[in-house]
């Protein structure tokens, strides 16, 4: 079909038939199974209907199907965007440059224009959370640079609100609903034994009265935990200071909350900066993200996850697999198992390697988002991720790739609006 697609573009381009290409394009799209030409052909029609039908309507309908086979393709947003001001939806247009920041969170015309169209709809909050971007990539001209400077808060936020299970939410607003159903329902036992191994390990750290801090003591440390654990609306975690922690500030392995702090972790670092660590310690330690807590790395899940889908359909797993899976069989009586089972049934089968994986990054990045929230400042929080980056999951580029452009996403608007921190125009 598409060598013959082949000969019958040749020719028909060359007599300019262009309506009857357009026809035969439309006709072979919905039965193109591969998303690498499915986007390839939807943009070649869609620029058929743009630049020689004059089809403005099919073009914005073919390129943003297009889009969707390919999310790194940041050209095919600045065309939709141009198509969305041609109807001058300055919003929808903004739309499409928050999708492309995601790709390219490096580029600076991508956030200049998603600036240009926060102004144009009036997001003020917006628009200085993009020219915060433009700044800290060091592409902002003069004006950019006065009005991010004009509105950093000088110390921690005045946040007027707290985090609910919206804000949460907001967070990870690419969750795979399905996914995170089947995960809840195996993480308590998957928690318990993975606790198992590290104690007989002996790799759980030793904690000790002399390492755990005062929950309502005034160091530093504690107050600026206290301020955050309000701000998202949970309770804080145990806190033990030891001589070295990995990443400074972390969360640790074990039943209950705890977090473990280095000695010298709050030395040259200001309540801002500590909010921040303690804002992506508290979005680990969520019920939400938990697990990674223990399972960090998206073959972990994995694992976890080919557990409980041998238990829902009365399988064999094999391996770590077959051990988790055991421990669910021991655990769950018949009411939890019937649950996993309609679980790993609406769950489906497709794509479940790469949709483990995004989980596994999205969770990472909403610790990473959380922290940019607390500290209100994007260039404040890429210099803490630059001094404390993640010990597993995704680098320290792709860390500060993910804060930028959630830095000028829909849902961090929404959080700040919560929190009564956004800016007014």
């Amino acid at each position: 079909v598409l060598s013959a697609l082949e000969v019958a573009a040749l020719a028909l381009g060359t007599r300019r038939r262009w309506r009857e290409l357009a026809e035969i394009y439309e006709s072979i799209l919905p039965r193109i199974a591969d998303d690498v030409v499915a986007w390839d052909l939807g943009k070649k029609l869609g620029m058929l209907y743009r630049d020689e039908l004059d089809d403005l309507d099919a073009a914005l309908r073919v390129f943003t199907v297009s889009a969707q086979k390919n999310l790194a393709d940041v050209e095919i947003r600045f065309w939709l965007a141009e198509l969305y001001e041609a109807r001058q939806d300055h919003a929808a247009s903004a739309e499409q440059m928050r999708q492309a920041a995601f790709s390219a969170p490096e580029r600076g015309d991508v956030h200049r224009r998603a600036l240009w169209c926060f102004e144009k709809t009036g997001d003020a909050d917006a628009a200085w959370n993009a020219a915060c971007v433009l700044d800290q990539l060091g592409e902002a001209d003069i004006n950019e640079s006065l009005v991010a400077d004009a509105h950093r808060p000088e110390g921690l936020i005045n946040a007027r609100g707290a985090f609910g299970p919206d804000q949460w939410c907001d967070l990870r607003p690419e969750r795979d609903e399905a996914l995170d159903h089947v995960l809840a329902l195996v993480t308590p036992a998957a928690v318990e034994l993975r606790l198992e191994r590290l104690e007989a390990g002996g790799q759980l750290p030793k904690l000790t009265d002399a390492t755990l801090q005062n929950p309502t003591g005034t160091t530093t440390l504690m107050r600026s935990l206290s301020w955050t654990a309000r701000l998202f609306g949970v309770q804080a975690p145990a806190v033990h200071v030891l001589p070295k922690v990995d990443g400074d500030l972390t969360p640790l392995p074990l039943g209950e909350g705890t977090a473990a702090a280095g000695i010298a972790l709050a030395s040259g670092l200001e309540l801002p900066d500590l909010a921040f660590l303690w804002a992506r310690v508290l979005a680990y330690l969520h019920p939400d993200h938990r697990l990674l807590v223990f399972y960090p790395t998206a073959p972990d899940v994995a694992k976890l996850l080919l557990a409980a889908m041998a238990v829902a359909r009365d399988e064999t797993a094999e391996g770590d697999a077959g051990v988790v899976a055991e421990r669910l069989l021991s655990v769950l009586d018949d009411s939890a198992r019937d649950e996993l089972a309609r679980a790993v049934t609406e769950l489906g089968k497709k794509r479940l390697k790469s949709r483990v994986a995004s989980h596994v990054r999205c969770v990472h990045a909403a610790a990473g988002r959380a922290g940019l929230v607390a500290t209100g400042d994007l260039a404040r929080a890429i210099s803490v991720v630059g001094r404390s980056p993640l010990r597993s999951g995704p680098s320290e580029a792709e860390q500060i790739g993910d804060l930028r452009a959630f830095a000028i996403s829909a849902a961090h608007g929404r959080i700040r609006r919560h929190l009564g921190v956004a800016l007014r125009s």
